[in-house]
């Protein structure tokens, strides 16, 4: 026998159905019986009449473990898609452009364009869950669903940097052929430290003639740099911020461990690449799977649907961490 709360009794009354129906903000009494009802008995009670069950004090919400805060997507723009994306992009440009004498002939410069056409890919994942948890414990059900959605996030940012490009992967930021690199060990210079990475990154992205919007570091490299001080003790790099975002010289700053510690990415995110969303993520329910309906278990699915356009994969700058030169 299913056991309803009194939210439930309420909700299924008829006089509350006419209510809503009438669009009245008053209804007529509404009868949901006595909890001590013997519905409300088996609660209470045991099977061999052995006496009251101690009610547990229930806390509510569910304590959960820590999350990973998802950044990155928020620095790349993103628009609605179908399942096939195409885009034009530049690939050469000649510039002829110079002063030109009275009568001569003008110099010819060149432009060339590719047809560039990707599929989209699917992030899901399953979990399996008791019927009786979900249709009982709202709360529950919607952390579930919370999580299979946070999973399916935390999996997609590590797509944008780190994605290979083979089979159902996505080519990432830090991955594709085109973007520029910056090695601390052999293009910084002697007594650098990460700071001076970053900064000459940026000036790589400068002359690539876009503007950096964004660094993505590794807590422990952002934790190093933050802490670096001079022969006095005092602090290389006094931490502003702009409407709460942390920044490096007025670049913004995305602290997450999708980031391999030691790397980090700096660039024009808004720039270099768009993210094509097909299915915005969500999770569906199947009872009709396997054994599950004479067991009462539901299959949970979650997933989404994306594509990521890296248009301008030069305004992007891998950064590797690997030592300052040497004198």
């Amino acid at each position: 026998m299913e056991h309803k709360t009194l939210g439930q009794r309420v909700a299924e009354s008829e006089a509350y159905k006419q209510m809503k129906a009438s669009g009245r903000r008053e209804s007529d009494r509404i009868e949901v019986e006595s909890f001590h009802s013997s519905e409300a008995k088996e609660l209470t009670t045991t099977e061999a009449g052995g006496g009251a069950l101690i009610t547990p004090t229930r806390v509510p919400g569910v304590v959960a473990p820590p999350e990973r805060r998802l950044f990155l997507r928020d620095l790349i723009p993103s628009t609605r898609s179908n399942g096939v994306v195409e885009y034009v992009e530049e690939t050469g440009f000649t510039n002829a452009a110079a002063p030109v004498a009275e009568g001569a002939v003008k110099p010819p410069s060149d432009l060339t364009f590719e047809l560039v056409q990707l599929s989209s890919k699917v992030i899901a994942h399953t979990m399996t869950a008791s019927r009786q948890v979900l249709s009982d414990a709202s709360l529950l059900r919607s952390y579930v669903d919370g999580r299979m959605i946070y999973g399916i996030k935390y999996e997609e940012e590590g797509q944008l940097l780190y994605g290979d490009g083979l089979g159902e992967n996505l080519t990432g930021l830090l991955t594709h052929d085109s973007r520029q690199t910056y090695t601390e060990s052999t293009d910084g210079q002697v007594g650098d430290t990460k700071l001076h990475s970053i900064r000459r990154s940026i000036t790589l992205v400068s002359l690539a003639e876009y503007a950096a919007s964004g660094v993505a570091l590794h807590p422990t490299d952002k934790e190093e740099i933050d802490l670096l001080q001079g022969g006095d003790d005092h602090f290389l790099h006094l931490d502003v911020s702009a409407g709460n975002i942390p920044a490096y010289f007025r670049v913004p700053i995305v602290e997450t461990s999708a980031i391999i510690q030691g790397e980090a990415a700096v660039g024009a995110f808004n720039l270099a690449a768009r993210i094509h969303d097909v299915w915005d993520a969500f999770v569906r329910l199947f009872e009709q799977h396997a054994d599950y309906a004479a067991r009462n278990k539901v299959l949970l699915v979650g997933e989404e649907r994306l594509a990521l356009a890296n248009e301008r994969p030069e305004a992007i700058v891998h950064v590797e961490f690997d030592g300052p030169p040497a004198a």
